[in-house]
């Protein structure tokens, strides 16, 4: 939103189990009352976005049908001018960075476009990264605990199994001799 000098800005992210798209960071218009909000991918411009895999800007947001004005509406957020871009990491779409009306008033530009652009690459490999890490650590842990798991149960075989047959070979052993 400082960036392309906007009231407010949305990262929606697509859920890997639902499908569906996730209010996952908002600055400005509906701010905390959006976060985790979740809708339909093919929804809205974010949902065109997606379907086209294409940016948009739409400065003329009371017009437009593919507008959800009722989101917007359920904030109280006047929604005038949208721009919004595809998040893609490895090929495969992730999300959908927007940005909502210009402080000024003026329309969103080519420009503005190509900005949000090279910022929503960016971002689209951070969040990659991060969500690689994420499952790294939890593969991580998985192993750790299998591995545990199989200690314990070699403990217990060995002390129940094969130390009970070497005290009573030892035992007999003893009353041979």
């Amino acid at each position: 939103a400082d960036l392309l000098q906007a009231t407010a800005s949305s990262l929606l992210l697509i859920d890997q189990e639902t499908g569906e798209l996730v209010f996952d960071v908002v600055s400005g218009g509906g701010g905390t009352l959006l976060e985790q909000r979740r809708m339909s991918a093919s929804a809205g411009i974010p949902g065109w976005v997606i379907a086209h895999q294409q940016p948009l800007i739409v400065n003329d947001a009371g017009h437009d049908p593919r507008v959800r004005r009722d989101i917007a509406e359920s904030v109280a957020f006047p929604l005038k001018a949208i721009i919004a871009v595809p998040m893609i990491a490895r090929g495969r779409i992730i999300g959908v960075l927007e940005v909502l009306n210009k402080h000024s008033g003026q329309d969103f530009t080519q420009d503005d476009l190509d900005l949000l652009c090279a910022l929503a690459a960016q971002a689209a490999v951070a969040i990659e990264n991060a969500r690689l890490y994420q499952d790294l650590r939890q593969e991580r842990d998985r192993l750790i605990d299998t591995e545990e798991m199989v200690r314990k149960k070699l403990q217990r075989e060995l002390h129940d199994g094969l130390a009970q047959t070497l005290a009573a070979m030892a035992m007999k052993a003893n009353v041979v001799s």
